[in-house]
């Protein structure tokens, strides 16, 4: 809910969230919430603001309908507001129609309650007292329906107060006792309306030091809400009641204090109504033509408020002064004018004033019989109220009309008249507690017995005119002494509330700068992790010379790093303005460079220097700096190079500048070194990157020449049988041209050559299909393993494939591999890597049972051989995943006859011991020294060359196949080695081709 004018804590956490958010529901909601605060305390901007945020909310779409209404009644009745401040009348009474049926609509009570208080004080304005009283009745029914305490308590103290004006006794009566209950509301507005309402009770008592008391207040807590115009028009009665009090000077400058104020606003009415206020005490200080400039003035201001009590007690004021002056007829129509505003307006206060003046008038003008009507109204009107003061001054101007008046039927002796009612007013003077018949009453009375003839009685006048001069003289001198000691409170109470102030603003500006230094660390610690976490060179000058800028003037900056092997200083960032300049180089024996001395004495140089002195140092082409600061950069006792902030301006860093420069520097230092590190290591591992391809591709080739040569010698038999056959066909051949050369060929012997031909032919048939096979079989797996490229296999077969190749490397190693798993597992991957990693995987079995060193190309069969595929051997199996992906499990089958193949438990195999970082490059497992011919998992040796095949069969699995490898254990408790591969290879496009027929 929106407060009635804003707390100052309000109205800048509005500010704030309207820089922030310009856009959006949030943005408009601050932009009328805002504009409402802003209303009297910067009219103009408000109205400005109203504007603006109507035409966002016009074209945002995102708001829904009854906040949209809600919002467009608000800013209406800103508008509203601000035209009746400008006197724009006409303008504000349409505004204000708009935002009453919009908050009408959508049943609003607190916008209906804030809508019918304006329009009350329109009323006022226009002097309709009744539409007045009718408006602040509902506004306080709304604001009861809205349960808003503060709204309601805000009109019920205003209503007091305008009520105050018609009868103070009465309004005291209703109100006083409802308005400080103890459960009273405590918000700065309420309290102003409050203490505003007090002070007219005691003004209208004639209790002047009590009301200064209460006005002071209101002054103090309409300022705290940004309610100026009752501040203002407070501050002009402040100056009204110093002027009762025979205090001119306060008074003067009280109001003037308001129209300052009031000028400063730009509002008509607050201009006239305070420049009026100001002739009213020019008058009583006797400076007639200075008055009458600033009634001019003050009229000029308040013509377009011609219906408003503001311009009515102008006018009143104005007549008194043509009294004054001796121009009675323009009295006359000042009072005339005023008193039919006064009637209109309901204000009888305010007309039995001007009634009185325009009997004055009159009498003044010769014209004692026409005077006695509003005379007699005049006083009427006084007895009514129970005006006992006003009564006093109307039997005085009654007294001077008879005086004036001749005798006639109507009154035969008017002298007679004249001294009876000034007789009746000091019979009523002396019935005042406290109240002291004026001398010059009773001069007029000793004057009209004197001139009757009664001189006893005028002498006695005479006396008490003398006694009443000095009472009041007396009375006048206490009312400033009143004044005077009320001046000292006030000057003691504000320079003990400037002192407090000062207090309040030394504790607020030490929490100030501990939060700012709280907050600056909290920067500097963000700021410095972002630097740290660079680890590019440039990136880091790029950050510190940005976040540098942030926090302090820094025009000019450069970072110089050390160049140990030439011995020179590299300025790598030099920014001058936001220009980058070129780098440069210094040498470390530089005598000149107050970088070189920072970076050789390992030590912060800061220079000072007044404008128009030269420096040696000082670069061509760069900008004259008066305050410099070098720092070494270093991380511990190593210094890295320097960091110089400099800035044009004198002094320009203190304790936090160098504060922040030292923590930045440190930062910037880490970042540096960080930087050089990684750029270490970033060159040793692309060069471990490139030592592992080549030696993955020498793997892949030394793979690919041991398939080529196991084939050579798996084809070489089968060739050599068939070449066999083929001699000896040949050899029949020739024995049977031969016989038949000797003559005819007995059928038995020629049915025996051709059931021998026959038989040969079927064997070299048979055995040509076989090396076809093979170099089929040899043909795809060695295309595959020469190419990286992704296609779709099934795996099972593929595998077929690729083992069939392997038979020559198992084959003299007494080795057999058994193949299972389901046929159909289709996956995407890199057949020719898949390929390398199960064939390393076969040769380092092979290389366990039949060292390379024990192998010559004479060799065909080692121990075991005569086994075949039915002897003990590895074992490959293939399983799907849930995922669509499958594993491939590589494991031996158990113990060959207690030769080099015998298996070891799992908790005995390097896979216990350093299962963790089996697979990490350059891990060697020492063998167990119980256990020395143990096998690594799966049957894989645990020395040095073994292990590196692993790593590679690792790298190659985690790498461009993208799956996963681990050790595991069999069913039976044998160690064995797992491929997990995924369903496809990411990024890679499978290339599906038909499934082939095995050969």
């Amino acid at each position: 809910m929106l407060d009635p004018f804003g707390l100052p804590d309000q109205v800048s956490h509005l500010e704030a969230r309207l820089r922030q958010e310009q856009s959006g529901l949030e943005g408009l909601r601050a932009g009328v919430a805002l504009s409402w605060y802003l209303r009297q305390r910067d009219t103009r901007r408000a109205l400005a603001l109203a504007a603006e945020t109507q035409h966002r909310l016009a074209l945002s779409s995102d708001v829904p309908p009854i906040e949209r209404l809600r919002m467009t009644s608000r800013l209406c009745l800103t508008t509203a507001e601000t035209y009746r401040l400008l006197a724009r009348l006409e303008d504000a009474e349409t505004a204000v129609r708009e935002a009453r049926d919009g908050f009408a609509a959508i049943s609003d009570p607190t916008g209906q309650g804030d809508t019918e208080t304006f329009m009350a004080d329109l009323c006022t304005f226009k002097g309709d007292r009744i539409g007045q009283d009718h408006h602040l009745a509902r506004a306080q029914g709304f604001f009861r329906a809205a349960r808003d305490p503060v709204r309601l308590r805000c009109v019920e103290a205003w209503t007091a107060r305008l009520e105050t004006y018609a009868n103070a006794a009465q309004a005291h009566q209703r109100w006083w006792n409802h308005l400080h209950r103890p459960d009273d509301v405590r918000h700065p507005a309420v309290l102003a309306q409050i203490a505003n309402f007090e002070g007219g009770q005691c003004f209208q008592r004639s209790d002047f030091v009590g009301a200064i008391r209460h006005w002071q207040r209101v002054v103090e807590a309409a300022t705290e809400v940004g309610h100026l115009w009752l501040a203002v028009n407070t501050m002009n009665v402040i100056g009204a009641a110093f002027a009762n009090l025979h205090d001119y000077a306060s008074a003067i400058e009280w109001k003037e204090k308001a129209h300052g104020l009031a000028l400063d606003t730009g509002w008509p009415e607050l201009m006239g109504s305070t420049l009026g206020s100001l002739a009213e005490t020019t008058v009583a200080l006797g400076q007639h033509d200075r008055a009458r400039a600033l009634f001019d003035r003050a009229l000029e201001y308040l013509e377009p408020l011609a219906r408003s009590r503001r311009y009515v007690i102008t006018g009143i004021a104005l007549g008194n002064l043509h009294l004054a002056c001796g121009r009675h007829q323009e009295a006359l129509d000042w009072f005339e004018t005023a008193r039919d505003t006064a009637v209109k307006l309901g204000h009888p206060d305010v007309e039995l004033n001007a009634v009185r003046g325009t009997a004055e008038a009159l009498a003044r003008l010769d014209r004692p019989a026409e005077a006695l009507v509003p005379a007699r109204t005049a006083l009427d009107r006084a007895r009514q109220n129970d005006n006992r003061y006003q009564e006093i001054a109307v039997l005085r101007v009654m007294a001077d009309i008879f005086r004036r008046l001749p005798p006639g039927p109507a009154v035969p002796d008017p002298a007679s008249q004249a001294t009876a009612h000034l007789e009746c007013a000091i019979a009523i003077g002396e019935t005042l507690e406290g109240y002291t018949v004026p001398a010059e009453i009773l001069a007029e009375l000793s004057a009209d017995h004197e001139q009757r003839g009664d001189l006893t009685r005028a002498l006695h006048y005479e006396r008490r005119a003398r006694q009443s001069f000095q009472e009041i003289y007396n009375q006048e001198t206490n009312d400033r002494l009143l004044a005077a000691q009320l001046r000292f409170e006030t000057q003691r109470a504000r320079e003990e509330a400037e002192h407090l102030k000062a207090l309040a603003q030394a504790e607020t500006a030490r929490a100030a700068m501990l939060d700012e230094t709280n907050t600056t660390l909290e920067l500097l610690g963000r700021i410095g992790q972002a630097i740290t976490a660079s680890l590019d060179t440039e990136a880091v000058f790029e950050a510190l010379h940005r976040h540098m800028n942030e926090l302090l003037h820094a025009p000019a900056m450069l970072i110089g790093l050390i160049d140990p092997t030439r011995q020179r200083l590299e300025m790598r960032f030099r920014i001058e303005d936001g220009r980058r300049l070129p780098p440069s180089t210094l040498a470390l024996d530089d005598s000149i460079s107050y970088s070189v001395l920072s970076v050789r004495e390992n030590r912060e140089v800061l220079l000072k220097r007044g404008r128009g002195v030269e420096e040696a140092s000082h670069i061509p082409g760069t900008r004259a700096m008066l305050t410099m600061l070098f720092r070494p950069l270093a991380v511990g006792d190593r210094v890295m190079g320097v960091l110089s902030v400099q800035s044009d301006r004198p002094e320009a860093y203190g304790p936090r500048e160098l504060q922040i420069i030292r923590t930045l520097g440190a930062y910037g230092a880490i970042a540096l070194a960080n930087a050089e590190a990684y750029r270490s290591l970033d060159a040793a591992v692309a060069d471990l990157r490139d030592a592992r391809g080549r030696l993955m591709q020498q793997e892949r080739l030394a793979s690919l020449g041991q398939l080529v040569a196991g084939m050579a010698r798996e084809v070489a038999a089968p060739v050599g049988t068939v070449a066999g056959l083929a001699g000896f066909v040949t050899e029949e051949v020739g024995r049977l041209r031969t016989r038949a050369g000797a003559g005819p060929v007995p059928r038995p012997v020629l049915r025996e050559f051709l059931d021998t031909v026959e038989e040969s032919s079927r064997m070299m048939a048979g055995t040509a299909r076989r090396v076809i096979g093979l170099l089929d079989a040899f043909h795809h797996v060695a295309a595959d393993r020469g190419s990286d490229a992704a296609r779709e296999i099934d795996l099972t077969d593929y595998l077929r494939e690729v083992l069939a190749t392997a038979e020559p490397l198992l084959r003299p190693a007494g080795l057999a591999v058994r193949l299972s798993g389901p046929e159909g597992v289709r996956i995407t991957t890199c057949p020719g890597l898949l390929a390398q990693a199960v064939a390393n995987l076969v040769q380092n079995a092979v290389d366990r049972v039949f060292p390379r060193a024990d192998r010559g190309p004479g060799t065909d069969r080692g121990p075991g051989a005569d086994r075949g595929k039915d002897g003990p051997g590895l074992s490959v199996t293939v399983t799907p995943a849930p995922d669509g992906g499958a594993s491939i499990i590589v494991s031996d089958d158990g113990p060959l006859d207690g030769g080099p193949l015998d298996g070891s438990p799992l908790d005995d195999s390097p896979s216990q011991q350093g299962r963790a970082h089996f697979f990490e490059p350059l891990f060697a497992m020492p063998a167990p020294e119980a256990a020395p011919e143990a096998l690594a998992p799966g049957g894989f040796d645990g020395d040095a060359g073994s292990l590196l095949d692993l790593q590679i069969v690792h790298a190659v699995v985690t790498g461009p196949l993208q799956g996963r490898m681990e050790l595991g254990e069999t069913g039976r408790g044998g160690p064995c080695v797992i491929l997990h591969l995924p369903p496809a290879v990411s990024g890679a496009a499978a290339l599906r081709s038909p499934r082939r027929p095995a050969a």
